[in-house]
C-alpha cells in the first residue's frame, strides 16, 4: 500500500469506530462495561473488576487523541471514572490492562493529576505482588481447583508492566522499573522455547525460586502455542526494548515476531487461528484479538529498525490491518451490537468467547490505527 492507501485505511477504520462506539454511548450508563455477546447476540456486560473493563474508556480515549474532539474526552472521562475504585483490586495483575487503558491513556493524554495518583497507588499496591527471589510479579492468587499452583506468571505480564515503566516516570519511583525489567528478563528465560513459540504460564517455587511447570492453559495444550499469548510476547517485548534499551529485547521481539509472521499455518489473510497447533486446522476458529495485538507490537518493533530491516514488520501489520478491515472480521452497522470486529476467541479449550467480538480486540484494532496515523504523520511527503 502506498501512504495515501494508508491514510485512507486509517481514516475509514476510525470513522467506522466513532459510528459504532456511539451505541454503547446511547445505551449503557457509565457503570456498564460491555465484553461480548452471547449465543443469542445479547450484550454480555463485565464487572468493573474485570481486566478488560477498561478498554471501552481506552476506546473513547483513542478516538479522542485522534480526532481533538473534545465530546470524545467528555464521554472517556465518564467510563474512566467508574473504574477509580479498582485502584485498590490487589489479587491479580490484572489492573494494569484495566488502568492502563484507562486512567493510563487519560493521563497521557490529558496530564490529569487525578489520573496520574490512581496509576501510581494503584502499581505500588501491584508492587506488593513482587518476589525477589524469583524476580517476577505474580500474575494471579491460585484460586483454580482444577491448576495447583504456588507462584504463577503468564505471558500477558510481559505486556501489561508498561504501566509499571510508564508509572515510574511520571513518580520518579525507580524501583517500579527494577521490578518491571526484572520480570522481563526472567519471561524472556523461561517463556520462550528453542523456536522461540511460547508458553503462556510459568509456576515458580516460592522457596527454591525454580520452575515447577510450564504450560499454555488457555491453549490446545501445554506445548501449544496460543496465538493470543503470544501476541502479548510480541508486544512486551518491543514495549521492553523501548523503555529499557536493551537489545536483547529487540532480538527477542524480532525472533518472536519471526515465528509468529512465518508459521506455515498462518492464514492468507494473516489472522490466525486461536492456537498455532490446533488439530483442526484449518477448521479451527480464528482469533481477531491477537491479529489486533500482534499489529500493534510490530508497528511498534518497525519503530526501531530501519529500512529494509523495519520493511517486513511494518508491512505485515499494514496487510493484517487490511485484512481485519473487510466485511469477513468487521461488523456491519447495526450487527453485534457496538463491537468492532468479529472473529475473536478466547480460550476454545475452555469454551469461553469462541468466535466472538471482544471488546479487548476493539481497543488494540484502534491503538493499532493510531499507531498507524502517527507513523505516517512522520514520514516525508
Amino acid at each position: 500500500m502506498n501512504r495515501q492507501e494508508m491514510e485512507s485505511l486509517v481514516s475509514r477504520n476510525m470513522e467506522y469506530a466513532r459510528q459504532k462506539v456511539t451505541y454503547f454511548l446511547e445505551n449503557l450508563d457509565y457503570n456498564i462495561y460491555p465484553g461480548s455477546v452471547d449465543d443469542q447476540g445479547e450484550l454480555v456486560t463485565l464487572d468493573p473488576s474485570s481486566w478488560e473493563a477498561g478498554y471501552l474508556a481506552g476506546i473513547l480515549w483513542k478516538l479522542y487523541e485522534y480526532s481533538g474532539q473534545e465530546k470524545w474526552k467528555v464521554f472517556a472521562q465518564q467510563w474512566t471514572a467508574g473504574l477509580e475504585l479498582q485502584q485498590f483490586k490487589k489479587n491479580s495483575h490484572d489492573l494494569l490492562f484495566m488502568l492502563f487503558s484507562s486512567f493510563g491513556n487519560g493521563h497521557r493524554i490529558t496530564g490529569d493529576t487525578l489520573y496520574k495518583d490512581v496509576l501510581v497507588l494503584g502499581t505500588r499496591l501491584m508492587a506488593d505482588r513482587f518476589n525477589p527471589g524469583i524476580g517476577c510479579i505474580k500474575s494471579w492468587d491460585p484460586f483454580f481447583q482444577t491448576l495447583y499452583v504456588q507462584f504463577p506468571v503468564i505471558v500477558d505480564a510481559l505486556m501489561a508492566n508498561e504501566m509499571f515503566f510508564y508509572v515510574s516516570r511520571i513518580s520518579g519511583d525507580s524501583s517500579l522499573y527494577d521490578m518491571a525489567y526484572s520480570h522481563a528478563r526472567r519471561t524472556s528465560k523461561d517463556f520462550f522455547r528453542p523456536d522461540y513459540s511460547t508458553y503462556y504460564l510459568v509456576d515458580y517455587d516460592t522457596l527454591t525460586f525454580d520452575v515447577l511447570q510450564k504450560g499454555t492453559w488457555l491453549g490446545q495444550s501445554d506445548e501449544s502455542t496460543w496465538a493470543r499469548g503470544h501476541a502479548r510476547a510480541i508486544y512486551g517485548s518491543a514495549i521492553t526494548f523501548r523503555e529499557t534499551g536493551d537489545t536483547a529485547f529487540l532480538d527477542l521481539c524480532r525472533k518472536a515476531a519471526n515465528f509468529y509472521m512465518n508459521h506455515p499455518d498462518l492464514p492468507k489473510d494473516l489472522i490466525p487461528y486461536w492456537d498455532f497447533d490446533d488439530p483442526d486446522i484449518p477448521n479451527a476458529p480464528r482469533d481477531a484479538s491477537a491479529a489486533c495485538i500482534a499489529i500493534s507490537g510490530l508497528l511498534e518493533l518497525s519503530g526501531f529498525l530501519s529500512g529494509e530491516e523495519a520493511a517486513p514488520y511494518f508491512e505485515f501489520a499494514v496487510r493484517t490491518l487490511q485484512g481485519l478491515s473487510s466485511d469477513q472480521y468487521r461488523n456491519k452497522p447495526g450487527e453485534n451490537l457496538g463491537f468492532l470486529l468479529k472473529h475473536s476467541t478466547g480460550s476454545r479449550s475452555w469454551n469461553t468467547n469462541v468466535d466472538r467480538p471482544k471488546i479487548s480486540a476493539d481497543y488494540y484494532f484502534v491503538e493499532s490505527l493510531v499507531k498507524l496515523d502517527r507513523i505516517l504523520e512522520g514520514l516525508p511527503e
